[in-house]
């Protein structure tokens, strides 16, 4: 194959059409039109001597010739960004960028008023986009470049990522104001007489609580699942249910609902971490942006 044949644009091109299975989507995501990126894609047929995309009633599907040059392509964009980035000061006052950070709900709620104010004062060209994610999906999210940041629950990491701890929480009992538990005291026995409700995004039936509760050979019966802790107060304002939630969040999100809050008969705290790819480490935007982070969680944030 004739380098020359092969521009930057081609492959940026060749990258958009492997994240958006469509033309005009990833056209779009790239700044060409429709016509400019069918264009790109007969192109980059022609040079690669290959379909590389086929049209399937779920999108564009790509060859395998195209799914064994996806990562050499990706790994040679991406090195190309970090060789072309800035190495002079960062300036956030000065300076348009924008950082995708993905975040649980618990993070979120914990961090966005304070990074708000921050950023309302000390960075207005700087603009970021809060994605919900999970931790089952944020370590390829931050290889892949989709996140800048990831904060939330984080496991044992490869070493190839960083880390910092933002927020702690203790996790506390959370029933309606005239519930019986309120007056037989929290004990193991009483914490599974009742049904519970249980807060799971992603959808699992079982949480941090019962694995204590396994340990006294105890088990609770959840009758309840959420997605998200904004739906608990209607949950429990009007039945018997009970929840196990972040203290601090529950003083954030519950206040002024008919709601009590009492200690459980185990002491478990709730962590979120700030990760990070160690490709990042030198960059004086994502340094500003890991400061910057750090300093809503201990000044405004949940761990305040």
């Amino acid at each position: 194959m004739d380098l020359k044949a092969v521009d930057l644009n081609l492959l940026k091109a060749f990258d958009a059409l492997l994240t958006e299975r469509a033309v005009t989507r990833a056209g779009q995501r790239i700044g060409l039109s429709q016509p400019a990126m069918s264009a790109a894609l007969v192109r980059l047929r022609e040079v690669f001597r290959d379909p590389l995309f086929i049209r399937s009633q779920t999108g564009m599907e790509p060859t395998l010739r195209a799914t064994e040059l996806a990562l050499p392509v990706q790994d040679a964009l991406r090195l190309i960004q970090e060789a072309l980035k800035t190495t002079s000061s960062f300036d956030p006052t000065t300076t348009q960028r924008t950082f995708v950070i993905g975040m649980t709900e618990y993070a979120e709620i914990g961090l966005v008023r304070q990074l708000s104010a921050l950023f309302r004062d000390h960075a207005k060209m700087i603009a970021i986009h809060i994605r919900a994610m999970t931790k089952a999906v944020y370590i390829p999210a931050l290889d892949e470049g989709a996140i800048d940041l990831f904060v939330g629950h984080a496991d044992q990491l490869p070493p190839r990522f960083n880390s910092a701890q933002l927020l702690e929480d203790p996790l506390v009992l959370m029933v309606r104001r005239k519930h019986e538990i309120l007056k037989v005291g929290v004990t193991y026995d009483s914490l599974v007489r009742w049904p519970h409700v249980l807060v799971s995004p992603s959808g699992d039936a079982q949480g941090v609580v019962d694995e204590y509760l396994s340990r006294e050979n105890k088990s609770r019966r959840i009758a309840l699942t959420v997605a998200t802790y904004l739906a608990l107060p209607l949950a429990l304002e009007q039945s018997d249910l009970m929840a196990c939630v972040p203290e601090k969040l529950s003083g954030h999100i519950y206040k002024g609902k008919d709601l009590m809050s009492r200690a459980l008969p185990f002491q478990h705290v709730v962590k979120s971490t700030m990760v990070w790819h160690g490709r990042s480490n030198k960059d004086p935007a994502h340094t500003w942006l890991r400061r910057t982070m750090l300093a809503s969680a201990h000044n405004g944030g949940l761990a305040s």
